[in-house]
């Protein structure tokens, strides 16, 4: 007897479901260059050359995506020994300014410290357990540090100060932010504990 009145069994992809389908593909990906490069570098290059491949392969024009085409090419000159004039510093005023990648790094620190301390853990005791991760992400302490965890006390200090306006920061509005974002995690109920963790995790990954 002839099925040529029924409907097949299967059914078309959904938007949804290829959009589904294209998104575990870049997870895939770029899990896959975490796991595998060793430098941030190296993660950096492949993660925006496998960023270029996916807006290849739906179609967008070049030229409209032109800037990161820029960029790998600043990659590639580091790659050769040159300075690519993308990432040339500006020339700033006054006195010399941390480095971005470590900024992020005192950042984590200082939040992750503070959750510690929301979460009822000593002063003391918070700043250890930061320590021990910055230590294995190699942070580099002052030389004339007497204790490393007094230095990331010294940290969540500086925020504080900042925030407090005693002392502004150029990084204000990064803190700001790092401290709203806790007290709406703990205003709907979160343990401190695990806001703390997701910081460590973060800074654990921080690698330079």
């Amino acid at each position: 007897m002839s099925d040529g009145g029924r409907k097949s069994g299967r059914t078309k992809p959904t938007r949804g479901d290829c959009m589904e389908e294209e998104r575990q593909e870049l997870e895939e990906s770029f899990r896959a260059i975490s796991e595998q490069k060793r430098t941030p570098r190296e993660q950096a290059a492949d993660a925006l050359q496998v960023a270029i491949q996916h807006f290849d392969a739906l179609g967008v024009s070049r030229d409209l995506f032109y800037p990161l085409l820029e960029i790998q090419t600043a990659f590639e000159e580091g790659e050769r020994g040159l300075r690519h004039p993308l990432f040339e510093p500006d020339e700033k005023p006054g006195r010399p300014r941390r480095r971005w990648a470590q900024e992020q790094q005192r950042r984590y620190a200082a939040i992750a410290m503070e959750a510690l301390i929301r979460a009822g853990e000593r002063r003391e005791q918070a700043a250890k357990k930061v320590a021990r991760v910055l230590k294995q992400v190699g942070y580099k302490f002052p030389t004339d540090s007497k204790a490393e965890w007094k230095t990331v006390a010294e940290m969540r200090d500086e925020v504080r100060r900042s925030l407090a306006g005693t002392r502004k920061s150029e990084f204000n509005d990064d803190y700001e932010f790092d401290q709203l974002w806790l007290d709406q995690e703990i205003s709907e109920g979160k343990d401190p504990r695990e806001f703390a963790n997701l910081m460590l995790n973060c800074l654990s990954a921080m690698r330079f």
